[in-house]
């Protein structure tokens, strides 16, 4: 297939290029979705009060987090604020933006990483330019059993996160039946050489 080493060399080379294309795309789709909602609810939303969309199942209502998923931690001192919603975010971001350049190789884990970051990444910048408030405004349920208010940031990232579980879990199944295949091959094996 390849004549030499350096076709080899180049073709990783693409590969990688790609890769690394896919994820920063959509990174950067789900963080420009993110601010734009967003920009979108403070001027459409900002003190509106309750949008129904789809009855009382999807509704919109403009709020502002100082906390993280659920409010949690909008009551911490500002230097544990600091460290759990800006340094340790922004140093997991960092990473995987690294990883799923340089490192990962499937491009199913490069989508649902790079929804996860993309994700992150639009309220890690809120929180750090906006003095920890996220705007949050959109809500899901049936009755008295709905979501938190949230944001695009966070459907990408639990988008992302679900994702990414249910394609390891399929490929932890798949090697799982594969070996099973293997063990029932060499059975037979056995048996027939006796």
């Amino acid at each position: 297939m390849y004549d030499d080493a350096a076709e080899v060399i180049v073709h990783i080379e693409k590969n990688q290029i790609r890769r690394a294309l896919l994820g920063f795309t959509i990174i950067i789709v789900n963080y420009a979705a993110d601010r734009i909602s967003k920009q979108w609810a403070i001027l459409t939303l900002k003190g509106k009060g309750i949008v129904n969309v789809i009855g009382d199942f999807f509704i919109l209502i403009y709020a502002e987090n100082t906390g993280a998923f659920l409010s949690a931690g909008a009551g911490w001192p500002s230097i544990i604020k600091y460290i759990l919603l800006l340094i340790i975010p922004l140093l997991l971001c960092c990473y995987g933006i690294y990883y799923i350049f340089i490192k990962e190789k499937r491009y199913s884990h490069i989508v649902s990483l790079a929804c996860i970051i993309g994700g992150g990444l639009g309220n890690l910048i809120d929180r750090l330019v906006n003095n920890f408030i996220v705007v949050d405004f959109l809500n899901f349920g049936i009755g008295k059993l709905r979501t938190g208010i949230l944001n695009v940031a966070d459907l990408s990232v639990t988008f992302g996160a679900l994702a990414f579980i249910i394609i390891e879990m399929g490929r932890k199944r798949k090697e799982q039946n594969l070996l099973e295949g293997y063990k029932e091959l060499d059975i037979d094996t056995n048996t027939q050489d006796k």
